[in-house]
């Protein structure tokens, strides 16, 4: 499935609690980046989030992944 423009603008926009939120198109979809880190290094588990609308719980999932992760 291929993520429209506004929709990547919806999610974006629930987090817009986070300073230091990217985004950039990759192949149809979009990648999100927070400080500069990539959400997962190995492309292997993923995260389905169903309920868009909690912003709080999308910010906590982004900075939970981010924990762990080096900036390269």
């Amino acid at each position: 499935m291929v993520t429209s423009k506004d929709f990547k603008e919806f999610i974006l926009e629930q987090l817009n609690l986070l300073d230091e939120i990217t985004c950039k198109p990759m192949m149809g979809e979009y990648l999100l980046y927070y400080n500069g880190l990539f959400p997962y290094e190995t492309a292997k588990p993923m995260y389905m989030i169903e309920d868009v609308e909690n912003s709080k719980l999308i910010r906590d999932i982004v900075i939970d992944t981010c924990k762990g992760l080096k900036k390269k």
